[in-house]
Formats: C-alpha cells, structure tokens, sequence
C-alpha cells in the first residue's frame, strides 16, 4: 500500500471531481445487471478499501476494475452501492462502512471514482470519460450513471473497454470504505499485481438488523458465511496460484489454528506485499494472532475465527476454501488459510514433482488446468474481519442471481472457410457448418465455433499465440467436409498483440467423381467380359452433361480404357462415335442396355469413381450402322 500522497494533493484531485461528477446524472435502477461481487443491497457482501492508523489491511488504498460493454451497445450504466464512505442515509443512519465520526462528520474520507477509456482492456488507455467522487454518493442505496459508450473506447473486437479507478483521496483518517459494484455490461477485476480486500461489516444496529431482520433471532439471515470470486482462465495453464491474505484462521477455543504452510516462503513475501512501516504484511509462518483474549487462549487469528455460539458475527466452520475448476470437478480444499497479517499460497500443479518433500511447492497436482471458469469459494467467512484475496486471472462478476458473468474479449480471430478449387477465383462458393477449434500455447483446445452461412468464423480472444484447427469430424461421413481435400495449410498460428488477426482462412476443394472405364471386343458375344478379350484402341468417346451438352471427350488407350475425371455429382451421357469402330462391329452391352446403342446414361454421386460404364462391340452383334 501507498500512503505517501499529499494531503493538498487529494484535496485538488477532490475539486475536480465535484465538478465531473455532477455531470453525469444519477438514473433509476435497470434489470440485469451484473454485479461484484454480489447485487443484493441486504447481504451484507462487499468490497472493501482499509487505511489509516490501528487498521490492519493487506490490500492497497485503490483499486481498479474493468468494465466491458458489448459491441454495438449505444450507453451502458454504472452503479455503485454504498459509494459514500462514512456517511448516513436520509435517516441520519450510517451503514457498512467504518469512519472516524459518522454523526459529526458525514462522508468524512473522500474516494474518487475515475473512469477511462481502456480500448486495448491492458491499462494504457488515458482518455478520462467521468470522475465521481464518493462526497456525492448515498449511503445503503445503489447510484446509476449512464455513459454513452465511444468510438475512441472500442476495441478491435467491437466491445467497448473502460477502467474504474478507485482511489483514496485522503489517508489522515482511518476508515473502511465498502462498496459494491454493478454494470450492464461485465465487471472484471484486472489481475496485475492486485490483490483486493472483502468483509461482511457488522458494527451497527442497522447493519445487524439486514443481516438479521428477525432479531433477536438469529434466523433468517441473509449472509450464510460463504463468499464466492469467479475467475476466468482464459488459455490452459501448467499451474494456478491462489494466495489468502489475513484470514485469520485460528479459532476463538483455540483449536484449527494456522500452521505453517510448507509451500509458501518463510522469508520472503509475495512482490504485491508491503511490510510494516508502509503496509502490514508480515511472513509467512505459525501466524501470531490475539495473544490475550478474553478467555486467555492465544488464537494464530485476530480477531480470532469462530467467536462463542452466540455471537451474531459468527460463522461456521473455521474458514477454509475451495478451487472448484470449470463445471464444478475437480474441487481442491484448502483446510488450513492464512493467520493473521499473513499471505498464503495455494498452488496446483500439472506436474506431480512439485509435491516432492522436504520443499513442496505445490498443494495439489492435476493432469490439466484447462482455460474456463474457475470458482474461489470461501466458507465460514466470520462478520466484521477483512480478509484479502489475489486470485491468478481477472475477478468475474455475477448476474443477480448469482451466475459468473461471461467475459468479453478485445480482440477476434478468424475468418473465412472456402472453396477453393481454382486459384484466385473469387466466386468460388463458402462453406458453411465448418468445426474448427480454438488451441492455445499447450496445445489446448479453448473452444470450437462453427462456420455460418457465409463461411464467416471469429474466437473471441485476449492477446497471445493461438492456433485454429479445422476439427477431424468435417472429414466423417456426413461432416462438412467429407470428400474435400485442404488448399491451404492446417492449421494455422499466429500472435495477437494489439489487433484482430483474421488471416486465419482456409480452403478446401471437394474430391470430385470420375467415370469410364473400357471399350472391347465381345468375342463371344455374351456382353460379358471374358479373360481373353481385348479392349478397342483409339475409340472417340464423348461425356453429355444433364442438358445434353457435350462437357469432354476423350480417345480409348491402346488397351481400350477412357476416364472422364473431376467431376461433380449429377447425370451423365456417355456417347461412342461408332464412326471411330472398328469396321463390322455393333453393340452388344452397355450400362443401361443396347436398346440405346453407343450411349449409356450413369447417375455420379458425390466423389464417386465409376468404373462400370463400359461398351462391348462385335462382328456377330452388328446392327448396319455404317454407310
């Protein structure tokens, strides 16, 4: 954390916020929105900011989040629950927050709401579109902001990408600033170097009377001990870390005490870490909680983890958490979280070395970490402790009822599968209903998409190296592909940086039929052909397409053999030029008989390769047709 910036400093920065924020006009509530990390305004979930002196908080005095609108969305809404920091409702009541003096001195630490133009979604974007401050937000009431979207904040995909900064203006008060988000279009947290803090606060009557609304009894409530983050995975990986930071685990009774964690360092903490005087994180180890609680048991927690019975902030069991990977299996437990002012790693691995004693640097190994979405679920999340998370890929928001959010991309892949037969012909047909897959670095499959009616594909993606595969199953019978052979490469590879890349074309040409195969002398005159009867040479033999109009024609081989090739399926004539006989033969077989002499009609399928439509001439079968 950073605690350096200058009182007059924050005071400017304030000003100009006042004046931005009121441009933007606060708007009703709308249906759908996706929220982090929940969009109930009773359950008592929030994100949370921490600063000033006796407040122990292992996440930084800002926070920065992603918004992404889908293309073509002319506006999108932004709201913010409990935005104000301190401050009372129209009732004079403060909630969820914790300030210095809320009677005295309404919204008494002043936070900037910052929002950016963020075209690339890789924070170098620097076009300021609107600037809140927390001065003129409610307490306990969600504030909407509608902000038409910009040509300037769209990506190459045609989503628009926006980033929320978060930032404490004035750190000479400690405070707990707790706030929910919302969108309509997807809220992310950024990865980077990140860590971000979430509690349940109780400290208040009205804060009790929400989770609680039968008190004195403590059912129903509406916080059941558990906090769900959703990340997206979004290529495979060989391992995923997840660190917890101050979970203080570590029960009141002094039993599920932290111990210490074996694949995490004793002596050097995580690069987003800040020890005390600046911050308070401190090593790794047997973590050094309450050491004189009221019951005279140390607790490794402070406050200690599972309070008496009785207690309304209480929530059991000890807290522990899971990694559920996407689909919900495999699910990894982590029994034993961090202590208090602490960092824990919780790593799982591909490769199954990494949990060799005596220096594991893994929890747990896995054959794969596929992309998808991944879920931290956090159970027996006691009221009133701040815990901090670092999660290994972008934060997920929710929908209302609780659904991770799909996330938008900002960069595409593709574009086009085709005919292509003949070189350079641009009128050569697409080819719609093509499978191809998505493959990242590993040789993953990410996802697969079909092509439409124009041919046309895209993959949404994040920038990185990328391979498209044209899937096995168009080559199967009844595939889209069947009988077609590749004009171009398979597959294809290429690096997204900063633009879409759409050179990923392919094009295949369908294997076509063939018809023939031989003219002979019948000997015999039975219209079979018999071991010792020869074909007739030089032959003039001509292919009639369904209209009757001559498309090729060929002379018989010395062995008296013809193929007409490269053909697609339909109906065809075979004529003989009897001009070209021998003198005194006639027919005495064709495929579909001698009523019809010198012709015979044959139905081609599909890459089919007729060798059946054959011609049997002798003396003793002639019918006079020279002159």
């Amino acid at each position: 954390m950073n605690r350096s910036s200058s009182p007059r400093e924050k005071q400017v920065v304030l000003a100009v916020l006042l004046v931005l924020g009121f441009a933007f006009a606060a708007l009703p509530a709308e249906a759908q929105f996706k929220c982090f990390p929940s969009c109930s305004a009773t359950d008592g979930r929030f994100l949370t900011i921490a600063t000033g002196t006796g407040l122990v908080t292992l996440s930084d005095e800002s926070l920065t989040v992603q918004l992404a609108v889908p293309a073509g969305s002319p506006s999108f809404s932004l709201g913010v629950f409990d935005g104000d920091s301190g401050g009372v409702d129209g009732s004079g009541v403060a909630h969820w927050d914790f300030p210095t003096s809320p009677t005295t001195a309404p919204n008494p630490t002043p936070y900037s709401y910052t929002l950016t133009e963020d075209p690339l979604a890789d924070g170098t974007g620097a076009t300021v579109v609107a600037s809140y401050s927390s001065l003129s937000m409610p307490n306990n009431a969600w504030i909407d902001f509608t902000i038409p979207t910009s040509p300037t904040a769209q990506a190459p995909s045609g989503n628009y990408f926006y980033r929320l900064e978060i930032n404490l203006l004035s750190n000479t008060l400690p405070s707990f600033n707790s706030f929910k988000l919302r969108t309509t279009g997807v809220v992310s947290i950024r990865l980077g170097d990140q860590p971000f803090s979430y509690q349940v606060p109780l400290r208040t009557v009205p804060e009790r009377n929400a989770i609680y609304p039968s008190f004195p009894s403590l059912t129903p409530t509406t916080y059941d001990g558990t906090m769900q983050f959703f990340f997206d995975v979004a290529t495979s990986r060989t391992d995923l870390a997840i660190w917890d930071g101050d979970f203080d685990r570590g029960s009141a009774d002094g039993t599920s005490q932290d111990t210490d964690d074996p694949d995490t360092s004793n002596s050097v903490l995580p690069p987003w870490a800040v020890p005390p005087p600046l911050g308070d994180a401190l090593n790794e180890g047997v973590a050094v909680g309450l050491t004189a609680p009221p019951a005279a048991i140390a607790s490794s927690g402070n406050p200690p983890d599972d309070l008496a019975a009785t207690s309304v902030l209480r929530r059991a069991p000890a807290i522990f958490h899971q990694v559920l990977f996407p689909g919900g299996s495999p699910v990894f437990t982590n029994s034993d979280p961090s202590g208090n002012q602490e960092w824990e790693q919780f790593r799982i691995s591909t490769n199954p070395a990494d949990l060799l004693p005596p220096f594991p640097t893994a929890d747990f190994s896995t054959p794969s970490i596929p992309s998808g979405t991944y879920e931290m679920r956090i159970q027996g999340v006691d009221m009133g402790n701040l815990n901090a998370v670092r999660l290994p890929a972008d934060a997920l928001c929710v929908s209302e009822t609780g659904e991770p959010c799909t996330p938008l991309r900002p960069f595409l892949v593709g574009d086009l599968v085709t005919t292509d037969c003949v070189d350079e012909d641009p009128n050569e047909p697409p080819l719609p209903g093509v499978v191809l897959e998505l493959i990242d670095s590993l040789g993953a499959v990410i996802t697969t998409t079909i092509t439409d009616a124009d041919g046309l594909y895209n993959f949404p993606v994040e920038a990185g190296t990328y391979t498209v595969r044209v899937a096995a199953s168009n080559f199967a019978p009844g595939g889209a592909l069947e009988n077609h052979l590749p004009d171009s490469p398979l597959p294809l590879t290429a690096t997204v940086t900063d633009d879409n890349v759409l050179t990923f074309d392919f094009g295949f040409c369908p294997v076509r039929g063939s018809l023939g195969d031989l003219v002979w002398q019948d000997d015999d005159g039975d219209g079979s052909l018999n071991g010792a009867e020869a074909g007739i040479p030089d032959v003039f033999v001509e292919l009639l397409d369904g209209g009757g109009v001559v498309i090729d024609s060929v002379l018989t081989d010395f062995a008296g053999n013809y193929t007409f090739s490269n053909l697609d399926a339909g109906t065809y004539t075979v004529r003989i030029d009897p001009l070209s006989l021998p003198p005194g033969l006639g027919p005495t077989y064709d495929l579909d008989g001698i009523g019809t002499p010198h012709v015979a009609v044959a139905v081609l399928a599909t890459s089919q390769n007729r060798t059946d439509v054959d011609f049997g001439y002798n003396t003793a079968g002639s019918l006079g047709d020279r002159v």
